[in-house]
């Protein structure tokens, strides 16, 4: 990780390499491993969490999967070769081509929350909830995701179906670890 200063000295070394020259100020400073415990990350200089010694980069991690709504509650696995728990995970999920079916939600595996297309219930209706993903097909059918586990190796969505929907419910998602 390469840190310099805002500010670029012009001048000339001197010739006492005891005293500190402008290239020294001007060139990228060495932080050691696990000295940095936290900072901050604004405007493009360090602002992210960073762990203590041994600390590495972020760990990102996307992928897709289906579901066919018309299999029984239960759960899916999906592995997210992350090697690394995820922290948050955001979910984009739609039954293609179908108008009104679509959901987007995040998870960071202590909470859920999604946002869910109500139109083919009430038109152009938005509900939110703790599921990330929420398919309402129509009223008394739908289809209700997720996470109930998030680990080293894989993504389990816990599925709640209610009435009869069908359709494939596809799922884009996007993890950070």
């Amino acid at each position: 990780m390469a840190i310099t200063h805002p500010f670029v000295s012009t001048k000339a070394d001197g010739g006492d390499a005891t005293l500190v020259r402008p290239s020294n100020w001007n060139a990228n400073h060495t932080i050691g491993a696990g000295t940095i415990v936290t900072a901050d990350i604004a405007d493009g200089a360090i602002t992210a969490a960073k762990l203590a010694a041994g600390a590495s980069d972020v760990v990102v991690g996307s992928g897709t999967f289906t579901r066919d709504m018309s299999t029984a509650s239960g759960t899916q696995t999906v592995a997210h070769g992350m090697s690394i728990a995820p922290k948050v995970i955001w979910f984009l999920a739609t039954v293609v081509g179908v108008a009104g079916e679509a959901a987007i939600g995040m998870s960071n595996s202590l909470t859920s929350r999604g946002l869910h297309n109500h139109h083919n219930i009430t038109a152009n209706a938005w509900d939110t909830d703790g599921d990330v993903i929420h398919i309402f097909v129509s009223s008394g059918n739908d289809y209700r995701g997720r996470p109930g586990t998030i680990n080293g190796t894989n993504i389990i969505i816990d599925w709640v179906k209610l009435g009869s929907p069908t359709g494939t419910i596809t799922v884009s998602w996007l993890a950070i670890g």
